[in-house]
């Protein structure tokens, strides 16, 4: 039978796919044309996705359990078995039971250690007085367009940095004031920096948190040139100078 060990910690689709056909006696190498078509592939993303977002979830302590469906990691395998067979030309032949059986052993196996690395690194996390854990979650109305998908992760930064921090010691530094300084933000981590600068602007598809902190807020959002549409409301030509005017 196949002979295949399912690594969690670090699922290469392609690798094991590669493995798979070995295993039954094809030889070849897949290429990263081939490897980006099947992570782009809805299915295979939403599978990574939904691991990442459980992550984050049990990082942030809104869960205590990791949950890793063997049929849907079955189902993306198969398929992505089929993509190679049509790139290749070569069928590659498998026990479709033994596959699933050896994908439900390895998820079974695998669970209670990706446990134990996420349980080590909030531990880390938790235990040091000198950060500052911020969830940001990107989904519906504040999806993230530029990439095109939801998502959500952990901001884990120093307590004394921050984006506002930084823009002072630049100031500073520069010996700029503060009415000459236009912070434009869409994250909840760019609260303090929007709130604390002379002209603070938000862009239409920022959080309404950051929204209602924003001395102006664009039309257009991040995608669509709402930070030019600021820069060109606030910042005259040629001097360049900053002006504040929300009319």
């Amino acid at each position: 039978g196949m002979d295949i060990e399912i690594d969690l910690n670090n699922l290469d689709l392609g690798e094991l796919v590669q493995e798979i056909a070995k295993e039954n006696g094809y030889d070849f190498e897949i290429d990263e044309e081939l490897i980006a078509d099947i992570l782009s592939d809805p299915e295979t993303k939403d599978l990574v996705d939904n691991v990442m977002n459980q992550a984050v979830e049990y990082m942030a302590g809104k869960t205590d359990t990791i949950e890793l469906n063997p049929d849907k990691i079955e189902s993306v395998v198969t398929k992505s078995i089929k993509k190679i067979e049509e790139k290749t030309g070569e069928k590659i032949e498998y026990d479709a039971a033994e596959l699933k059986a050896n994908i439900a052993a390895g998820v079974e196996e695998a669970l209670p250690s990706v446990t134990e690395t996420l349980d080590t690194v909030k531990e880390e996390i938790l235990s040091s007085s000198n950060v500052s854990i911020l969830k940001i979650s990107k989904f519906g109305q504040y999806m993230d367009k530029i990439v095109g998908k939801e998502y959500e992760y952990l901001s884990v930064v120093p307590s004394n940095t921050s984006k506002s921090n930084a823009l002072n010691i630049l100031s500073k530094h520069l010996s700029i004031s503060n009415d000459e300084i236009m912070a434009i933000g869409d994250n909840l981590n760019d609260i303090d920096m929007v709130k604390n600068s002379g002209v603070g602007v938000a862009v239409a598809n920022a959080y309404s948190e950051l929204k209602n902190v924003a001395k102006y807020t664009t039309e257009n959002d991040v995608s669509s040139g709402g930070f030019a549409e600021a820069v060109y409301k606030f910042i005259e030509s040629p001097k360049r100078k900053l002006i504040y005017n929300t009319s």
